[in-house]
């Protein structure tokens, strides 16, 4: 969780610096994105927040980010990012990359061990442009988000056993982010 922070500030801090130079005024510029989702699905409802940072070209954005995901089981994704400006006020995303569980190791007694493995991070929104000041833009969208795991059970009992549940969580995503 401290080296989570510590990568999030340290992306931030480098977006800020970059915004400064005079590359940003060019075609190719530093793009940052913030965003907070409100996740809707089967597990009722959770939450997530991320941050990315990468580059844009014209109306064209790629980066790496990441973020917590607390849907179900609590996660920290790890991403590819890539969008694209479409239209006047629309913007397009999709992220795709893996998610490493918050607890790796849920339960152990001498007799067994139950533990989570990491999985897989795809989402995809649609932006719309709510509000722009210079070279910030506040967005609201609309998703679809799917994260998997797998559970794994093992005993050394009398009985030795294998037990695997995979998690196919999918959800509905409505996202407010700001573009920098």
């Amino acid at each position: 969780m401290r080296w989570l922070c510590v990568g999030l500030v340290c992306l931030y801090a480098s977006g800020a610096a970059a915004q400064k130079d005079s590359m940003y005024s060019s075609r190719l510029h530093f793009t940052g994105m913030a965003a907070g989702n409100l996740l809707l699905g089967d597990a009722r409802y959770g939450y997530a927040a991320k941050l990315a940072a990468g580059a844009g070209f014209k109306r064209w954005q790629v980066g790496v980010g990441a973020g917590y995901d607390h849907y179900s089981l609590r996660t920290y994704p790890l991403f590819l990012t890539a969008g694209a400006d479409v239209l006047r006020r629309w913007r397009v995303m999709v992220e795709g990359g893996i998610n490493l569980p918050e607890q790796r190791l849920l339960s152990s007694t001498p007799w067994s061990a139950t533990r989570l493995h990491n999985g897989r991070y795809s989402a995809g929104f649609v932006h719309y442009r709510l509000h722009a000041w210079q070279k910030k833009i506040l967005f609201a969208g609309l998703g679809y988000s799917r994260k998997s795991l797998k559970q794994e059970e093992r005993g050394s009992g009398g009985w030795p056993f294998t037990t695997e549940t995979h998690y196919r969580l999918s959800r509905i995503a409505l996202q407010l982010s700001f573009s920098f």
